[in-house]
């Protein structure tokens, strides 16, 4: 109880003394585990998740923690595993099923991550994570419709739910649908104040919807926090040429100028130095981020 009200440290306490009264319990391992987990400890959640599965091999739920530790950790395949050895012992555990679509997407295997999370949804229907991440794997996929309705089904259990707003307003953008998109992000903001990358996205959403003045407040935001943010400098030149102020456009132009110069150099060298060294993917890879640079 202490843990769901975010009393951590107390939780984490209470689970090292039934530890310390009997060091064989495999469910107070798996307890503190989770705490430190949410304490942002993921190295120690992994440590008592793998006790706790020394003493009970068979509990799923500390190879879902374990799973949920690894992620964080950008250790995917690892957490794959682990989801795997949870399927084993609990074919519906939905978490499982979440957990490992969004590990196999971020290593780019959408399909895969789209079929898993869709099964969570099928085993949760009020899963609210599992409907956001199938949503982004059919994102990834381009199927914009279907991530959509993926958000939409996320907001019916549950409104104030502010991931499912966030990423239903970038899908938005790239459906052309600027003026939901919008209200997307007034809703989000409903909830918590947005991150810089969708304080970016909000204002990309309208200036496309013709709104230059609040376009120009969100941007100038983003390159107040972070002045090498290319695109948003491009987009304030656009609103303030559209607006008549040429100077101000010229000037952010200028500057987007600049630094796209800086960065198409950075990627030349980069590319070439792994051509060299025999990474021709890698080199590939780093040489196309330059047309990208170059087609803003």
């Amino acid at each position: 109880m202490a843990s769901r009200h975010g009393r951590q440290q107390e939780a984490l306490e209470l689970f090292r003394e039934a530890i310390i009264i009997n060091p064989g319990y495999a469910p107070a391992w798996t307890g503190a585990g989770y705490v430190l987990g949410k304490m942002g400890r993921y190295a120690e959640e992994i440590m008592c998740c793998d006790r706790a599965i020394e003493l009970d091999p068979g509990s799923a739920r500390a190879w879902i923690s374990r799973a949920f530790a690894l992620g964080r950790l950008g250790r995917y395949e690892e957490k794959i595993m682990s989801c795997d050895r949870a399927l084993a012992l609990d074919v519906d555990n939905a978490q499982a099923w979440n957990y490992r679509g969004h590990a196999l997407g971020m290593l780019g295997r959408f399909e895969e991550e789209e079929a898993c999370c869709r099964r969570a949804t099928e085993l949760r229907p009020r899963y609210l994570s599992a409907w956001v991440n199938l949503g982004i794997a059919l994102g990834r996929l381009g199927r914009y419709t279907d991530e959509i309705a993926s958000y939409d089904r996320a907001i019916r259990v549950f409104p104030g739910y502010q991931a499912a707003w966030l990423h239903r307003g970038v899908a938005l953008c790239h459906t052309t649908q600027f003026t939901e998109a919008v209200t997307s992000f007034e809703r989000a903001e409903q909830v918590g104040p947005l991150s810089l990358h969708h304080i970016y996205w909000k204002g990309y959403a309208l200036y496309r919807a013709g709104r230059h003045l609040e376009a120009i407040a969100c941007l100038d935001h983003v390159v107040g926090a972070e002045p090498r943010h290319a695109d948003a400098w491009v987009i304030m030149s656009n609103c303030y040429f559209t607006l008549g102020r040429l100077d101000e456009s010229a000037r952010c132009f200028r500057i987007a100028y600049d630094i796209d110069i800086i960065d198409v150099h950075s990627r030349l060298r980069e590319g070439l130095s792994r051509f060299k060294s025999g990474r021709i993917d890698d080199g590939i890879e780093a040489l196309s981020g330059i047309f990208g640079i170059l087609l803003r």
